[in-house]
């Protein structure tokens, strides 16, 4: 909460205090608290053990505060898949290499469902035998980070797609182990957990929604460009999921058990998160989904139904 309130040097105590226990998102973070402070050397060296766990230079750069202090060449190429299992990462990349694949032909669950339904059992049999070999889901730990992602691992879309109403495999229990034991990031692991069960309700908020219509500025063509939206949605409001107060310390217990802050934050910190792209508490594709309606009314029908963060 410290960063919500600009309080770096004392953000910086507290990663500091717990340094050699570090999340590369917190690593990430603690990088750019250290540059808001102008500690440039030791914001070097940490997002240097980035790269060294696969992030690459190109995404780092697109930081603006990174790009104020560095350039492309202030950081050496380094090959950070001799310090992984390749054959683990091998694995993990062929299962969404192989998930994708099958799903990019024009309307897919329709035209390719017996090739989706062959793909994701041999992908069930793969990640299953990844997770007997190591006792869990693989984390950062065992296959570094993806190149432009500083939470997400290969395996959570095929995760994703085993809750699409024809279900062959349930990772439920699975991902409960893997958030518990610290080994997926626990916003992450809730949310896979909601698509798989159905329970959306599950320890809360987790995800934040806007809601956008056409309007006298914005065209609906406007709507379905990302680069505007992605812009645009940094002006308007994000709605989360209502909770009554008489609920939410039932809630926030439950929250604890998987790592998660409180309601109460998470609403401060997913708003923040929201319009800042500076620092990473969540990572975006599983904390922000966007609606678009074609009239006002029809937006409003639907925000209703939650709550507006300010």
């Amino acid at each position: 909460m410290f960063i919500v309130y600009n309080n770096y040097d004392s953000a910086i105590q507290v990663y500091s205090s717990v340094k050699d226990n570090l999340k590369a998102k917190d690593i990430y973070n603690y990088a750019i608290c250290n540059l808001k402070t102008n500690e440039i050397n030791e914001a070097k060296f940490l997002l240097h053990n980035l790269l060294e766990k696969g992030i690459s230079k190109e995404w780092l750069l697109k930081n603006i505060i990174i790009q104020k202090y560095f350039r492309h060449s202030d950081f050496q190429n380094i090959n950070s898949s001799s310090n992984y299992s390749r054959g683990l990462k091998d694995t993990l990349n062929s299962i969404f290499e192989t998930d994708q694949k099958c799903r990019r032909t024009p309307d897919p669950y329709k035209t390719n469902i017996q090739n989706i339904r062959k793909t994701d059992s041999i992908n069930i049999v793969l990640l299953n035998k990844v997770i007997a070999d190591y006792g869990n889901l693989p984390d950062e730990k065992l296959v570094g980070l993806d190149k432009e992602s500083l939470v997400y691992q290969p395996y959570y879309i095929h995760i994703t797609h085993q809750s699409f109403g024809f279900k062959t495999f349930d990772y439920s229990t699975v991902l409960l182990n893997a958030i518990k034991s610290g080994n997926i990031n626990p916003q992450i692991g809730i949310n896979l957990y909601k698509r798989t069960t159905g329970k959306m309700d599950f320890c809360g908020p987790t995800s934040i929604f806007q809601f956008m219509y056409p309007n006298d500025s914005v065209t609906k063509e406007n709507l379905y460009n990302p680069a505007f939206t992605e812009e645009y949605s940094k002006r308007i409001n994000w709605f989360v999921q209502r909770i009554k107060e008489t609920q939410r310390q039932e809630i926030d217990s439950i929250r604890m058990q998987f790592g998660l802050e409180s309601i109460a934050d998470f609403e401060i910190k997913a708003n923040f998160q929201g319009r800042n792209r500076e620092f990473c508490f969540y990572d975006l594709p599983f904390l922000k989904s966007v609606f678009i309606f074609d009239t006002k009314e029809d937006a409003y029908s639907m925000q209703n139904n939650f709550k507006e963060l300010k």
